[in-house]
């Protein structure tokens, strides 16, 4: 569960009465120091988030197509590997959006 997550269940906690105003600084004052005992800064947190967004995202799904397109048209032609790899790449877009629930 991400810290933002956390902080909003807590949140909801302390709004439906199961948390009192004390405890609730208490969990959120935890929760932030575990966060940042981590040793990362705002910004390398910030930038290894993206590198993992941009490999988990773009690059993996890249390469995949990359090499069944490759593959498909060694064995066919080179028509039907361009057109694996881009139904690839679509399908990797959507997968992504879908898993944001942005679509």
């Amino acid at each position: 569960m991400s810290i933002s997550q956390e902080l909003e269940r807590l949140t909801e906690l302390h709004r439906d009465g199961a948390l009192s105003q004390e405890e609730f600084e208490a969990a959120k004052a935890r929760l932030l120091r575990q966060e940042g005992g981590q040793g990362r800064s705002g910004l390398v947190a910030l930038l290894g988030w993206f590198l993992e967004g941009l490999v988990a995202r773009v690059l993996a799904p890249l390469i995949l197509a990359a090499l069944v397109g490759a593959g498909v048209a060694v064995f066919t032609s080179i028509e039907i590997g361009i057109a694996v790899f881009v139904l690839i790449i679509v399908c990797a877009i959507a997968v992504a959006f879908f898993a944001n629930g942005d679509l």
